[in-house]
């Protein structure tokens, strides 16, 4: 019978210590999806600023696309007086 006790107090003592592993990864496990989480939402931000950027250089390249236009007509009205 003392066997049995032992076996189970081994048992015991080894779940114990696996549920203080396991508790450990976890918390780790928490803590790597948290920084992952705040990566994403600073590339996300990134992503917003980047493709406000863009949105801005496109209208500034129409800007120029149209001054271009104005010029080449008037460019072109000029060489007709020439």
């Amino acid at each position: 019978m003392s066997v049995t006790n032992d076996n189970v107090s081994e048992r015991a003592s080894d779940a114990g210590i696996l549920s203080t592993n396991a508790s450990e990864n976890i918390s780790s496990a928490k803590q790597i999806i948290d920084n992952v989480n705040q990566d994403i939402q600073q590339l996300n931000n990134e992503l917003n600023d980047t493709s406000e950027t863009i949105s801005r250089l496109s209208t500034m390249c129409n800007d120029i696309d149209s001054a271009m236009s104005q010029i080449k007509s008037i460019s072109e009205q000029t060489n007709l007086l020439a």
